[in-house]
């Protein structure tokens, strides 16, 4: 988690699925 930007952070959070944000 810590490696993921805040951005990816942010999609994270809008996101319910873990797996698109660590996609991206």
């Amino acid at each position: 988690m810590g490696s993921l930007t805040p951005k990816s952070q942010s999609n994270h959070l809008k996101n319910p699925n873990p797996t698109t944000t660590t996609h991206q």
